[in-house]
């Protein structure tokens, strides 16, 4: 029968549990017996249970293994990190893989894969991860289904009369586009209940697109190719017969 392994997080969960057993008068051995253990492995993990504690939870071992490659700048890293994050910049992966690669030139000429890997490994040890900004959810497709039946029976004749011109049918979608683009996610700490982003002064000023087809196939757009209608013939991208 193969030997079962534990994580540190289920062995102070058993610790916790003999030392309850033992206070209400229970011995060792008969509560080794019930977990399935031997006493010696309780008295082992019992002395190391401050290690045990400081270890990472998820692990089945108290040994931390090899060095980081990023051991030997890590507390800078941090402090780098930190420092942004108090002013609520927005950081990602790659940000920490640059910041890294200046402060250690040894880092920078590693693979992309090992950096990349490094560095998740270095985020999941001290409790850091993608977190996203809080936002309110649109409408889901279900709830607007009425309203949209609705409006479909309603435009619908008005469109297929004999006087109504497919080229002069138009179905126009906007789109705002904003001169900066403020990051949505960020890596932050984990159990952090607000994530906040900086944005800069101007983050509210946008363009808006406008990209609009007429129901013969025929785009609004002189730069822009043109679907082909139903004889098989397109629109030129020079021509003026219909332009912005």
């Amino acid at each position: 029968m193969p030997r079962k392994s534990y994580t540190n997080k289920q062995k102070l969960a058993i610790l916790n549990e003999v030392e309850k057993g033992i206070a209400e008068g229970q011995t060792l051995r008969s509560l080794a017996r019930s977990f399935g253990l031997q006493p010696k492995q309780l008295r082992e993990w019992k002395t190391k249970k401050t290690t045990l504690a400081n270890a990472r939870s998820g692990a089945k071992s108290i040994h931390t293994g090899h060095k980081s490659i990023l051991h030997e700048f890590e507390e800078d890293l941090l402090r780098w990190f930190f420092e942004l994050r108090e002013q609520g910049m927005g950081i990602s992966v790659r940000m920490m893989i640059l910041k890294a690669s200046e402060l250690k030139a040894d880092y920078r000429r590693r693979s992309a894969r090992a950096k990349d890997q490094s560095m998740r490994r270095f985020l999941a040890r001290h409790k850091i991860a993608i977190r996203a900004q809080t936002h309110e959810s649109q409408r889901a497709p279900a709830e607007v289904r009425v309203e949209a039946l609705d409006f479909v029976a309603t435009i619908r004749p008005m469109l297929t009369t004999e006087n109504r011109h497919q080229d002069y049918i138009l179905n126009m979608d906007q789109t705002p586009i904003f001169f900066t683009m403020t990051p949505r996610t960020t890596l932050n700490t984990v159990g952090e209940k607000t994530i906040n982003i900086r944005s800069s002064t101007n983050s509210t000023m946008r363009a808006t697109v406008a990209v609009t087809v007429s129901a013969s196939g025929k785009c609004l757009h002189r730069n822009l190719p043109c679907v082909r209608d139903s004889g098989g013939e397109g629109i030129p991208p020079n021509s003026d017969q219909f332009h912005q």
